[in-house]
């Protein structure tokens, strides 16, 4: 009957630690994920989220009107684009009128026999850089109109989106202050909700990885029935004549033998029943208190909803609704979004029309240079001819005249590009603008010898224009990112918390389903305890039958109850030892023990 349920003990205390095992797993997957839920409150991300809510709520407050600031930037830009085409037209007039300078300077220097023949490279050289600069200015003049147009058309579509959802751009800010406050207010009932629920699930989680211990209830019992099966096999040895015949106790008599079968079956029948009772005692205690875990883990799903749950409580979070109402408002400030990125895109083509006319203007001051030098020259030499060169004198300074004049305008177009730039570049930034609503004036008396002070300026509009344009690069598709960020972080939570949830319900019901199975597993005490009292009240009645045989030879019954003695593993079953008419056992020192646990463990 013990080889019967020795094997009963294995498979049911293996069946007991298998359901715990698994319990413990969920337990601990349970708290985990009300420990990631309270650091996702927590977390970078959410807090990221609540920042991110505040500046798209700040960022909106300035956006209500941007519709309207929009179209009157683009109009600025649009009156300094015709401020630079006034310019443009006075230099292609100067431009034709050298042209003709050049034809005169021609005929006059044909009439002058030899002495003309240097004039006349002059005069093809000056007609030639006339020519040159009607054709930049022709080039310039067209980049200028198609500026102005994508100006007109950028603010013709900023006009319309301001008729279409002006109304609705300015309820944005309240939207988003009410999400934020929304948050706030559930964010602090959720993370009180949750510490709690943490803490119960910690509770439960501790109580049933205790509970472990109670698998070395199976150990000790399964040990005791297999010491007690050794113990048995002794004791058949002496009932039996053939075994007792080949043994070491052959050589006693039947009424010592007779003894030795009474006292061993009287110590076995007491050890049988002592494994009996402290397994029921401790099984029964232990299968209590899993039946109570197990109604605790199922109230935890329902205390995760509470805390973190949405309206509905159909296993989502608050943040989905949150994200629910964000992504209506973002749909309308994504709207805004794509009409800003319009816009930028026209700007980009006028600042890459204005990269272009900074170098086609660098290239007039080249030409100026050049028609005034050689108007220079041509002053100096006539100077020398006397009368004959007066007529050319005047010609020559007629050139550098204009010279200057174009330098002036030159000068002036480069700082009115400049101006273009930061006002594209400032609309590209979505910043408020600020500056002339025209052109730059030329100050009275400019002339192109005063340019020179601004030397380099072609370069360092060229420079400028070029870093608007990689400003206006780098922050397109920015506008409004706040708000989208937040939308998606939120999202991504509140997924995850939804997620969680979900996960928390069917856990907890799990784990509950679990800690069920392990409590009854343990009614196994009963069976076991019932075989192993039938088992000592079969040796009780085997000891009183051999009672009238039985003698006072205690040495070999010493001797007997020491060969099993040396069976034990456990103090309770060196304390039933001695009770039971057999001498005190000492226990193995501490030292032994603990160098056995290192080489097996």
């Amino acid at each position: 009957m013990l080889g019967a349920i020795d094997g009963l003990t294995e498979r049911k205390f293996l069946a007991i630690g298998n359901s715990i095992e698994q319990a413990v797993a969920v337990l601990a997957r349970l708290a985990a994920t009300f420990e990631a839920l309270v650091a996702a409150m927590q977390s970078d991300a959410v807090i990221k989220a609540q920042q991110s809510l505040a500046l798209a709520t700040a960022e909106a407050a300035t956006r209500a009107d941007a519709p309207a600031n929009q179209a009157a930037a683009l109009e600025r830009l649009a009156q300094v684009t015709n401020a630079i085409n006034v310019r443009i037209t006075a230099m292609r007039q100067i431009a034709r009128h050298v042209d003709i300078l050049a034809i005169n300077a021609r005929l006059m220097s044909a009439g002058m026999g030899e002495a003309g023949d240097d004039f006349l490279g002059f005069a093809a050289e000056i007609r030639r850089s006339a020519k040159l600069a009607q054709d930049t200015l022709e080039q310039i003049g067209q980049e200028l109109t198609n500026a102005g147009k994508q100006l007109a058309v950028a603010r013709a579509g900023v006009l319309a989106f301001a008729e279409r959802h002006g109304d609705a751009l300015r309820t944005i800010p309240q939207r988003l202050s009410a999400a934020v406050e929304t948050f706030r207010d559930r964010e602090q009932l959720a993370a009180a909700a949750a510490a709690t629920v943490a803490a119960r699930t910690a509770d439960i989680h501790q109580q049933v990885s205790g509970m472990i211990v109670a698998l070395q209830l199976g150990d000790i019992t399964r040990q005791r029935i297999e010491h007690m099966q050794e113990v048995a096999a002794a004791l058949l040895q002496l009932a039996s004549p053939a075994s007792l015949a080949q043994s070491e106790w052959r050589t006693l008599s039947p009424g010592t033998i007779a003894t030795l079968l009474q006292a061993g079956c009287k110590l076995a029948a007491a050890q049988l029943r002592d494994t009996a009772s402290e397994l029921d005692r401790e099984a029964g205690r232990v299968a209590d208190g899993l039946s109570q875990l197990a109604a605790d883990a199922q109230d935890i799903g329902g205390l995760g909803d509470q805390a973190y749950g949405a309206a509905d409580q159909h296993h989502r979070g608050f943040m989905a609704e949150l994200e629910e109402n964000l992504r209506a408002t973002e749909a309308l400030f994504g709207g805004l979004r794509t009409a800003r990125e319009e816009t930028e895109r026209h700007v980009a083509d006028v600042l890459t029309i204005a990269q272009r006319l900074t170098g086609n203007i660098d290239t007039l001051r080249g030409l100026e240079a050049d028609i005034r030098i050689m108007g220079l020259n041509t002053t100096l030499k006539c100077g020398r001819l006397g009368v004959i060169g007066r007529p050319l004198s005047v010609i020559a300074q007629e050139l550098r005249d204009c010279g200057s004049r174009t330098a002036g305008h030159a000068d002036a177009a480069l700082v009115d590009l400049k101006l273009l730039a930061e006002l594209a570049g400032t609309l590209g930034a979505s910043e408020e603008m600020t500056g002339p609503r025209g052109g730059t004036e030329m100050p009275p008396g400019m002339t192109a010898m005063d340019g020179r002070a601004t030397h380099g300026a072609a370069v360092a509009t060229s420079t400028l224009v070029a870093r608007r344009i990689e400003q206006l690069a780098t922050t397109r598709g920015h506008f409004g990112d706040d708000l989208l960020g937040a939308v998606d972080l939120l999202g991504s939570t509140g997924r995850s918390l939804s997620d969680a949830l979900a996960g928390l319900d069917a856990d907890s019901a799990a784990a509950s389903l679990l800690l069920q199975a392990a409590a009854r597993d343990f009614s196994v005490r009963q069976d076991l305890g019932e075989v192993l009292n039938s088992t000592a009240e079969d040796l009780s009645r085997i000891a009183a039958d051999q009672a009238p045989q039985a003698t006072t030879d205690t040495t070999s019954v010493e001797r007997l109850l020491g060969r099993f003695a040396a069976i034990y593993t456990m103090a309770r079953e060196r304390d039933v030892h001695a009770r039971s008419g057999g001498s005190r056992v000492q226990a193995p020192s501490p030292l032994a023990e603990s160098d056995l646990a290192d080489m097996l463990f």
